[in-house]
This record gives structure tokens, sequence and C-alpha cells, in this order.
């Protein structure tokens, strides 16, 4: 997300191309979501234009197109990868691919997905964002999903509402996300050398605030391990989202002082009548 129509005046330049946005966001965070490869796959030509944006450090965790992950459930999808893996080919070992399943795959599909993880590219990162309670309940189900990532080298990404969940919404944002986000215990527990969070806040910054303070001290210890983590901060409407993610790094760096400083942004002028 580069494009949020809460941004531009405040964390993007007011009038800037659509082409040039993720240049601009890449100065707030290093990171993104590529959330709309879930609804379809890009063209090669726009996904080069996004590397030709960002620096060479900076992470894509590419959604799977919604036909491989939801429709066809990693079965005969050869033809729609060989077209995403191409199309994304541009951002080469930036790429993080992100497999994210429905709440009903579960247990008894493991197999599956090992083996859909196996056939990936060496050369690429593989995460998943799994929704079915079992894994997180059950420990023999944990076990055998934690058994099948490690087989292909692939992280368990935790998505992290418990916070959001505590209590009923309090705005239209917060009631839609209500009714579609995944309510599941949380997981802290990192397979890979380069772990990544997902973490759902309230409209409140403070509630947001407290909320991950838990996060601050795991992702310190992770870096102190020697991993590197990526980081995802979400609140209902995400409005503020860029500014809490620096706040976010900003008390992990007062436990980790050494962890280099986040891109400065460029300056935003404020809007004018004429």
């Amino acid at each position: 997300m580069w494009t949020h129509k809460a941004w531009p005046g405040r964390f993007l330049p007011q009038s800037l191309p659509a082409k040039e946005r993720l240049r601009a966001y890449a100065g707030w965070c290093n990171a993104v979501e590529g959330n709309t490869t879930f609804y379809a796959t890009p063209a090669r030509k726009t996904v080069a234009a996004w590397a030709e944006q960002t620096d060479a450090d900076f992470r894509f965790v590419v959604k799977l197109p919604k036909v491989v992950t939801h429709e066809r459930r990693l079965v005969g999808v050869e033809v729609e990868m060989r077209a995403f893996l191409d199309a994304i080919e541009p951002l080469g070992e930036r790429a993080v691919l992100w497999t994210q399943l429905p709440g009903s795959f579960g247990p008894s599909d493991v197999d599956t997905l090992g083996r859909f993880l196996r056939r990936l590219p060496g050369g690429l990162r593989r995460a998943v964002e799994v929704r079915h309670p079992g894994f997180f309940t059950d420990a023999g189900s944990t076990s055998l999903l934690e058994g099948a990532l490690a087989g292909a080298g692939a992280e368990w990404v935790p998505f992290d509402t418990t916070v959001f969940f505590q209590r009923p919404p309090t705005s239209e944002a917060a009631q839609e996300a209500w009714s579609r986000k995944p309510r599941l215990p949380r997981r802290m527990r990192a397979l890979t050398d380069q772990p990544i969070v997902r973490y759902l806040g309230r409209d409140s910054v403070e509630e947001t605030v407290e909320g991950w303070r838990p996060w601050v001290t795991v992702v310190a210890d992770w870096l102190r391990e020697g991993r590197s983590p990526t980081v995802f901060l979400h609140t209902p409407d995400n409005d503020d989202a860029p500014a809490l993610a620096r706040r976010f790094h900003d008390d992990v760096r007062t436990l980790v002082p050494d962890l280099d400083a986040l891109p400065e942004p460029e300056p935003v002028e404020p809007a004018t009548l004429f």
C-alpha cells in the first residue's frame, strides 16, 4: 500500500503522480506488503518500475494470487505461478513469496502445502500465513506445519489481532475489520533468519502502541540473535500507518541502539488554496 487516500499531503506530496508514490513511500518505510497481487498479477513492466523506485535493501512481501491460494488451493496452478513469477522477476531477491491461505485450509492440507513450497524457485524467500485455528491450538498440528515450513525454508507469518479484538469496534473502519480479520492466538516464534510479523492495532494510537510492546521485545531479541525481521503495522483505517511504523522502529532502537535508522522522508509541502 503506497497510494492510500489519506496519505497525500501528510506522508506523500499532495500531487505526486502515481508512478512516483512508491519512491516517496520508501522514504518512510523500507518494506511493503504487496496485497494487490492477490487480486491480479501485475504487468512485468509495472513491477520493473517498482524495482526502479526503491533501493536494493527494500523488501517486497508479495501475496500470491487468489486463484492459486484460495480457488485452486495450491493444486494445478503451474500456469498461473509461471505467469506470476515471471511478472515479479524484476524484484530479484528483494521479493518474498507470501502464501496467505484461507481459514478452511487446515492440518489435513499440510502435505499439499509442503509440495507446493518445495517447487518454488530456490532463490526467493517463502512465507506462509495460515488462519485455521487448529494450527494455533493443537500442538500436533502446529508441529506438523512447522515441519513442512522448515523443510521448504519457509517462514510462518503471524497476523496478531489480539489487541484489536480485546473490545468492540469504535469506528466504521474498525467495524469492517471486526467482521473480516481472523481472530487467532498470538504466535511469536520465528522459523528462519528473516521472520515477518503483521500486527493490527486499534483506532486509538495509545492502545495500538501499548499492544505492540511485547513485539518490541521479541523483535529486539531476534535482532540480537542475528535475524533480520520485517514488521508491518496496521490500524483499522491505516491512516497513520507510516508514522506508527517509524514509531515502532524507534521503540526497537531503544533496545538495540546499533539498529540502522529508517530513511529520511522527503518534506511534504502543506496544501495551499492557490
